[in-house]
């Protein structure tokens, strides 16, 4: 339900990512999700979470009585980008792999203590990903990176998620980007346009609007296919060392 991409630039470190929702369980989709996350703490840093997000109450679409109905802020039941954020905030030395593992088990914990998740549906994820936690950090100089990655899987002897793997990797290299969600999806359904976008994204010194045109492209090619995981507005960060900049965001905020 994601695709989102980390590549160090000319600039800095630059997010991009789509905005597709979907809802299985009513048949339906919307694109407004803001699945890159400023947040206050450490420094620099990026929080975008690729896959469940947010855990929503969604009753049976024959109980919904609107057409086209879908849930809003007060059927959410667990927000992963609110865990992560505040315990990110707590940071002391950036998003290293003990801060990660924190944020990791605040989430498992949240996840399976909570009663008002439906562990029906989750049951159905049997052995299968959950979530990436995504943590783009820029050094101070903006000219290299680290890249955080928290992936979070449903556990096949019960209806609870798990830890499967917490890893960092240092980004020194313009020209290597990394994409996270269902790129399955997109090699298997977009091969021509992937390759075009991970040729564009390939040189060095890469420029930044280029790189965000390039990613844009890809996305919106696979939001106009029947039924993809990927689509809606492109929203696109830069981090560097004067901080965090939206190059692009949904409803016209940008800058």
């Amino acid at each position: 339900m994601t695709l989102i991409a980390v590549v160090l630039t000319d600039d800095g470190l630059l997010v991009a990512a789509d905005s597709r929702q979907r809802f299985p369980q009513l048949g339906t989709f919307r694109d407004d999700a803001f699945k890159i996350r400023p947040v206050s703490a450490p420094p620099r840093c990026v929080l975008s979470i690729a896959g469940l997000d947010v855990i929503w109450e969604v009753p049976n679409p024959t109980e919904t009585h609107e057409p086209g109905w879908m849930p809003g802020a007060s059927q959410v039941i667990l927000d992963f980008g609110a865990i992560a954020g505040a315990r990110l905030a707590t940071a002391q030395n950036g998003a290293n792999l003990d801060l990660l593992r924190r944020v990791a088990g605040d989430c498992v914990r949240a996840m399976n203590e909570d009663p008002r998740v439906d562990r029906r549906q989750l049951a159905m994820l049997s052995g299968r990903p959950f979530a990436d936690l995504i943590f783009a950090t820029a050094a101070r100089n903006g000219r290299s990176g680290r890249l955080g990655v928290v992936n979070l899987w449903v556990r096949t002897d019960a209806p609870q998620i798990q830890t499967k793997e917490v890893r960092c990797k240092d980004l020194c290299e313009q020209g290597d980007p990394y994409f996270f969600g269902d790129l399955g999806y997109v090699e298997r359904e977009l091969p021509e346009e992937y390759g075009h976008c991970r040729s564009a994204l390939s040189r060095s010194p890469l420029p930044t609007a280029d790189t965000a045109a390039a990613i844009k492209a890809l996305v919106d090619a696979a939001g106009v296919r029947p039924g993809s995981p990927i689509g809606g507005p492109t929203d696109v960060v830069l981090i560097s060392s004067g901080g965090v900049r939206k190059l692009a965001w949904k409803r016209g905020e940008a800058g």
